[in-house]
């Protein structure tokens, strides 16, 4: 994965911010997982 660039686009409201408070344990989410390349997110610190 080195050099590899990701970005998250979309209109205004689309949740891209709401996404990112989720992957990074700010707000909680009300079902499903998240995870990062096959690991919980909570694995990482």
């Amino acid at each position: 994965m080195s050099g590899c660039v990701t970005g998250l686009i979309g209109q205004n409201g689309a949740g891209k911010s709401t996404t990112f408070k989720a992957i990074l344990g700010l707000i909680s989410t009300d079902g499903g997982n998240i995870t990062i390349l096959g690991k919980d997110r909570k694995d990482f610190t």
